[in-house]
């Protein structure tokens, strides 16, 4: 429109230069306006997980760990008392993971971690991130996170006794010889295993709200009991705040029952 005015008012002999500059000023400033709106339409059509060169490297070194990423997003989400997700211990393992252990994996895996993306992906988690990698992430850890919740849902015609028996089953096909203790007089283990001199004690929790710090209090004093080398919760469900603190003081494992094969196995647990 200020261009149009602008080329009318010079046909008739006003003040003519004035008049061409701002035509031509009118005419660069609309010829950037429509610059920057096919940007955006173009950054707004891209596919979600689409990635830059040097972002696609990032990723495809943290890919090899998304599952432990998503295992820990999925046991250290607490719900407080007010019935609220409480993801602060998630922030503090992502916060760690990208600031310390993701720039020794980059150097290991031979990929330059530019100063830019390094920043981005520190302090808050994926999930708040707008950059195409911090989508990617957040995709991926959440079809992780998914993943574990569909399973945790199989067992909701599982009885008690009926999960002892399927992480019974499990640590027996890791190489344990496992038994189920008595329902009386179990001294907070339900299930004692051994492997060569090696002993595992574990508290089978099938809930549905996050289990509390009264099983790692229980399986605590078995694993003083049984002189057990090893002590874990295990459950379907997560685990609130105060047990969370508690296990990591006392050396209690708290495990998600889908990830059993990956964190119960003997070799692992001798490995940490």
């Amino acid at each position: 429109m200020v261009a149009v005015i602008a080329k009318f008012a010079g046909s008739l002999g006003i003040f003519p230069g004035l008049a061409a500059f701002v035509f031509w000023g009118a005419v660069a400033l609309g010829c950037l306006f429509l610059l920057l709106v096919l940007i955006s339409l173009v950054q707004w059509i891209r596919p979600p997980t689409a990635v830059n060169f040097f972002e696609q490297k990032i990723l495809d070194v943290i890919k090899a760990d998304i599952q432990v990423l998503a295992r820990k997003k999925f046991q250290q989400t607490a719900v407080n008392e007010f019935g609220i997700a409480d993801q602060s211990r998630w922030h503090t393992e992502w916060d760690n993971y990208s600031r310390y252990t993701l720039p020794k994996k980059c150097r290991d895996a031979g990929v330059a971690l530019p100063m830019d993306i390094h920043q981005y992906l520190i302090g808050e988690t994926p999930e708040r991130k707008v950059r195409p990698i911090g989508r990617a992430l957040h995709e991926m850890i959440e079809f992780g996170v998914a993943k574990m919740s569909e399973k945790a849902k199989d067992l909701q015609d599982v009885t008690p006794l009926g999960f002892e028996v399927i992480c019974l089953e499990k640590l027996t096909s890791l190489g344990w010889d496992a038994r189920i203790t008595k329902a009386t007089g179990d001294q907070g283990a339900d299930i004692v295993a051994t492997y060569h001199d090696e002993v595992l004690v574990v508290q089978c929790k099938l809930y549905s709200r996050p289990v509390g710090n009264k099983a790692v209090q229980e399986v605590a004093a078995a694993k003083g009991h049984y002189r057990a080398d090893y002590a874990a919760v295990v459950t379907n469900s997560s685990f609130t705040r105060a047990a969370q603190d508690l296990a990591a003081s006392t050396g209690v494992r708290l495990i998600s029952y889908v990830e059993i094969d990956g964190l119960l196995s003997p070799e692992k647990l001798q490995q940490v």
